[in-house]
This record gives structure tokens, sequence and C-alpha cells, in this order.
């Protein structure tokens, strides 16, 4: 009797064991990277945000929506990044389920950090259901921005809290998004010229989302690496995230 009650308390506690690996796998610690293979402005993914993602030690794993489906899984990723602008401006590769899927997926606490800033019609009207979900932004036309200017309360967020209230970082001009902001969307950084949101972040169910209205200060004739914005890039990711989130950030003076 006594070796039967043994035996089955061995069994149990594997049962016990395998359910709580089982569970634990269904949240991972790493990103997804969505881009498209298909859109004018893939190059970016690669030339600028993958080089962020790999140089902080961001572990992801990378869909190509032209070729592979956003399934269920999106939301077991700890963060979503839109690699780039122009995701999909057809609406001909990430249909409404998957969109939904994303939304859901942020709800249910994974985070999101957008790239994309073409994020509206030429009418005005939002391209894309998942960012209305999430940001509820309206659209205004944009000539283009220069400048970044970190409003008061800057050092007080995460993201931002390396810079100080009216500190300012010149630029030569970038294509913006035009993004209104509804209330419960915060702008973490604006343009300086014209004032326009540049970087903003919001909470939406149990998830964080943040959004840039332009990368291109990651060209080196507008801005560039190395100019005080590169900060802002992987406090974002942290932020955003759910946690427990992996990185291998270098110290400093590594870096250097």
């Amino acid at each position: 009797m006594v070796i039967r009650r043994s035996r089955g308390a061995c069994i149990l506690i594997s049962v016990l064991v395998l359910s709580s690996a089982t569970v634990v796998a269904a949240e991972r610690a790493d990103a997804l990277l969505i881009v498209n293979s298909t859109s004018s402005d893939f190059i970016d993914a690669q030339q600028k945000v993958r080089p962020y993602l790999d140089h902080f030690g961001v572990p992801y794993t990378v869909i190509d929506v032209a070729t592979e489906t956003l399934g269920p899984e999106v939301g077991e990723y700890a963060l979503i990044v839109i690699g780039h602008r122009g995701i999909d401006r057809g609406n001909v590769y990430v249909d409404a389920i998957e969109q939904a899927r994303i939304s859901d997926a942020v709800a249910g606490g994974t985070g999101l950090v957008s790239f994309d800033n073409d994020l509206s019609w030429s009418d005005s009207s939002p391209r894309y259901q998942f960012v209305q979900d999430i940001f509820g932004f309206g659209y205004a036309t944009s000539d283009g921005v220069s400048g970044l200017t970190f409003p008061t309360g800057s050092d007080s967020h995460y993201v931002t809290s390396l810079h100080s209230d009216g500190e300012s970082i010149s630029t030569a001009s970038m294509r913006s998004a035009g993004l209104v902001l509804p209330e419960g969307v915060q702008a973490l950084v604006v343009s300086t010229s014209p004032v326009e949101p540049f970087l903003v972040a919001t909470s939406y169910g149990g998830g964080r989302a943040v959004q840039w209205a332009s990368y291109d200060w990651m060209i080196t004739d507008v801005k560039g690496p190395m100019f005080g914005i590169d900060d802002l890039v992987w406090r974002s990711l942290v932020w955003a995230s759910r946690k427990p989130f992996v990185m291998q950030g270098l110290p400093k003076l590594v870096t250097m």
C-alpha cells in the first residue's frame, strides 16, 4: 500500500509539473516582428528597425504577412513590433480577423510598438481597425515635421525619463503620420515645427502600446543613431512589453 501511494504521488506531481509547463509556454518572453515583403518600405525594417532590435539584444520572430497568416499565437508574445511604414496599404494581407487578433493580443497583455506611420487614407480616414481599436487616432494632413521637443512631464514617464522638460533635439524634415490624439493617449514627444504628436503611448485592456509618428530620424541625413533618440526606442520596447520580457542590453561603456 505504501509503495502504491508513493507511485500515485509521483504521478500526480508529474501531471502538475506538465500542466504548469503548458501554461508557461503559452506566454513567451520574446517579440514578434511583423513585416510585409511586398511593401515598398519593407527595406526600412531590414536597414533601420531590425538593427535596433539586434543591437539591444531583443530576441524576435519575424512574420511576413505577404506569405504568412497572423494566427492566434500572436497573443503569446510579450511584444508585437510593426516593423516599417506601409505594412499593408491596400488592406490585402492583414484581414479583419488578423487585425482583431492584434487588438485582442494587446487587450490580453501583449505590448505593441508600431513604426508604421502611414495610418490613414487621403481623406484622413483610418487604414487599420486594430490601430483604431488600440489608439483611436484622428488624422490631419501633415506636410512634414522637424525637430523634437519633450513636453512638461516627460521625465515622469519611463520612455522619456532620461530627458528633461523642454529639451529639444534638432532634425531635418521628416514625414509624419499627422496624428490627432483622443483622450487617454499621451504625447511623450512632439515635433518642434510644426507642433504635432511624434511619440505617443497608451494602455489598452491589459496591454500597453506605443506609436511612432515617424522613424525618418534614423536616416543619417536627418539625424541618425547615437544622437539622443536611441533610448526612446529601447525604452518604448521595454515599457510596452508584457513582463517577463527578454533583452540583452549592453552597458554604455561596452557599447562605446
